[in-house]
């Protein structure tokens, strides 16, 4: 089975001692899963530059949006979880409660999973990796009954 690829959406922010939580997950899931990360993967100049990237790039070519919503919604997680969703890859939302009170309704609507917490995403991102995109539901099944 080959590894899926998770575009890694959200604004660039510190979490628990790491200088982004996008270090995080990729620590947790460095052997289960291919990461891109517009971080590193993108060339940080231009808007026009950057935005164009990370679309064709990065949402385009990854299998999944991971989105670690740690504000209502930001403008452009919004624009790359609706391209995902229009190309048919999943979207899958991971809230942060220490943080985040509300949701965007719209992102609510295009997501295919919402996570509470960043212990559960990396699960349900291991179960994922471990099960394939075919069987999506029994890898959400599987953390559900694991809490």
């Amino acid at each position: 089975m080959k590894k899926i690829r998770c575009y890694l959406a959200g604004w660039f922010v510190p979490m628990d001692g790491y200088e982004d939580w996008r270090e995080f997950f990729k620590e947790k899931l460095k052997n289960d899963m291919d990461f891109y990360d517009p971080r590193t993967d993108t060339k940080q100049g231009s808007i026009a530059l950057f935005v164009y990237q990370d679309l064709v790039n990065g949402v385009d070519r990854s299998d999944i949006v991971f989105y670690y919503v740690t504000d209502s919604g930001d403008v452009g997680s919004a624009i790359e979880c609706g391209r995902a969703e229009c190309c048919n890859k999943p979207v899958i939302l991971c809230i942060d409660r220490k943080v985040v009170n509300v949701v965007h309704p719209f992102l609510i609507g295009i997501a295919r999973r919402m996570i509470i917490g960043p212990e559960a995403g990396v699960a349900y991102l291991k179960s994922l990796a471990k099960y394939g995109l075919e069987n999506e539901f029994r890898a959400i099944e599987e953390v559900m009954k694991s809490n």
